[in-house]
């Protein structure tokens, strides 16, 4: 009996529909927010290592957080503006010392562990702008 109200209780707070939207229950609005926390954090990660990127005494190219639409992406830059793969800049990390073509490795992972959880988490929210609009529109009906 005791556990039938417990799945009760929890069903209620997973099914809270109209409430975030009249600011009753606001579990839509809070994972919202959470979501959205989560992709700030992650553009600012993505300012972080573009940022340190640059701070490499002699380097030829570094990392820039470039704006897509409404998200972000780490993208590889020559000095001189140009874009670059990191396939090209592969090639040349056998000219540069160990450690520093180790770092140029570890950054081009936390770049493409940045942009693909930046992408995950951009969807996220969007999904949660659309159920939220959605839920508008029913409750207007």
């Amino acid at each position: 009996m005791n556990a039938a109200i417990h799945d009760n209780e929890s069903v209620k707070q997973v099914i809270d529909l109209k409430g975030p939207l009249k600011g009753k229950g606001g579990m839509l609005a809070h994972w919202h927010a959470e979501a959205t926390g989560r992709l700030a954090q992650v553009h600012r990660d993505m300012e972080t290592l573009a940022a340190e990127s640059k701070t490499i005494a002699g380097r030829r190219w570094s990392l820039n957080a470039n704006a897509l639409r409404s998200s972000r992406q780490l993208r590889w830059r020559m000095t001189s503006g140009r874009h670059a793969t990191w396939g090209a800049i592969k090639a040349l990390l056998a000219n540069l010392p160990p450690g520093l073509a180790r770092w140029y490795t570890q950054a081009e992972e936390m770049a493409q562990l940045l942009n693909h959880r930046g992408q995950a988490i951009q969807y996220e929210v969007k999904t949660l702008e659309r159920l939220k609009n959605r839920m508008l529109r029913e409750s207007r009906e």
